[in-house]
């Protein structure tokens, strides 16, 4: 049999990644908005409901910032540690009811920025890396916001057009060479959720894997505050093994045997922004993040 025929060239790759964002995206879903009267409860419920990371809080189309899970994680966070553990229960409903407005870009890892629908692909993801933000507000030339362009959002188009994006789209990670980084920090299954959290803001890092006796048995990120409710935020109190059996008992480890498109595949279709690799005695080594895709497909210069 002949070899297979490769779409790749280095002369179509750039193409690709020259065309304006607002066309390659897919921008199918209508922009999830919240209102700056709604409460970090209604972001929350927002989140959950239309599986999102972040959105943002628009005052008009001209005036808006964003809030994210991170930003929510690290609010309640700081809610924990200055009024303690015992008015963090109690005042549940009270802390949920804060105005969204009130957490946006809480967290200072991700501030709001915007880019025009005209920018290149490339120039946002070297303006994103620049900047090492996740997210931004796509705005049309009247700096109207129009949508969102998120990390998520561009693996997804890399997964679309990877063989004209990369020379060998299906060969192995371990062929590529391609191992996001390490060593990989991690929490224990005995350690408190909120401690945890506090722990990935301080890294900063949004996701942990769970170990017992050395072993990965589930990951902790801090997208999991969106399972959350005035009576259930007591929750982030448990272990972290307690809380995950509780709300998100399955988890989905890399292989490095698997391509570069099973890779993205599986980071689109289960919405990961992070895919953990562990030995063979399940201990971790790796991590790959949806930065690291985006360093690896369209390097630095």
């Amino acid at each position: 049999m002949g070899a297979s025929h490769s779409f790749f060239s280095s002369e179509g790759r750039a193409e690709l990644l020259s065309r304006p964002v607002g066309t390659c995206l897919l921008l199918n879903r209508p922009l999830c908005k919240l209102d700056p009267t709604e409460s970090v409860y209604d972001a929350m419920r927002k989140l959950k409901r239309h599986n999102i990371s972040a959105l943002p809080i628009c005052t008009s189309n001209l005036e808006f910032v964003l809030v994210d899970m991170v930003d929510i994680a690290a609010f309640l966070s700081n809610c924990h540690r200055t009024i303690g553990e015992k008015a963090f229960v109690s005042e549940a409903e009270r802390i949920l009811s804060v105005n969204c407005s009130q957490i946006a870009d809480f967290s200072t890892y991700n501030p709001t920025l915007s880019v025009k629908l005209s920018t290149p692909v490339e120039d946002v993801i070297r303006r994103m890396r620049r900047t090492k933000t996740h997210r931004m507000v796509l705005v049309d030339d009247n700096d109207e916001i129009h949508h969102m362009v998120t990390q998520s959002s561009l693996v997804e188009f890399f997964l679309l057009n990877l063989d004209k994006l990369h020379p060998r789209p299906d060969a192995t990670l371990r062929d590529l060479g391609f191992f996001g980084s390490s060593p990989v920090l991690y929490c224990d299954e005995s350690e408190i959720v909120i401690e945890v959290f506090k722990t990935m803001h301080r890294a900063p890092i949004s996701a942990l894997p769970m170990r017992s006796q050395a072993a990965v048995t589930g990951i902790l990120t801090m997208r999991d505050v969106k399972w959350l409710n005035s009576e259930t935020l007591s929750d982030l109190l448990l272990p972290v093994k307690d809380f995950l059996k509780k709300h998100r008992p399955s988890h989905i480890m890399g292989s490095v045997t698997m391509t570069l498109r099973d890779l993205l595949r599986s980071m689109v279709v289960n919405l990961f922004h992070h895919m953990f690799f562990v030995n063979d005695a399940g201990v971790p080594t790796h991590v790959i993040t949806l930065t690291d895709i985006l360093d690896f497909i369209v390097p630095s210069d």
